[in-house]
């Protein structure tokens, strides 16, 4: 999973976003079966937020404010109860550029 966010983050950056319309959603549904299945619920919930995190960056370049939103509202949530500062500090400008 964490290779599959680390893949989607590089296709961000090169503005691959053909692939990330196909991988996105992906890594959302897989990110909450993984959620769903038990494990360490720290690093899923920071992961997740991290899918959430990388959503919200590309409904922004999408402008479309209102989905932009709720995935960014998913990524504090969930990187909230992940109580990673990293996770936080990952999440919150995406989160500041959506209410913006």
């Amino acid at each position: 999973m964490r290779a599959g966010l680390d893949g989607a983050l590089a296709d961000f950056r090169d503005s691959r976003y053909g692939r990330l319309s196909v991988t996105v959603p992906r890594l959302i549904s897989a990110g909450h079966v993984l959620v769903a299945t038990g494990g360490d619920s720290k690093e899923r919930d920071a992961l997740l937020a991290g899918i959430y995190t990388l959503t919200t960056r590309m409904l922004i370049k999408l402008d479309d404010q209102q989905f932009g939103w709720m995935a960014a509202d998913r990524a504090r949530v969930l990187s909230w109860r992940a109580s990673g500062l990293h996770a936080m500090q990952t999440a919150l400008p995406p989160v500041t550029t959506a209410l913006l």
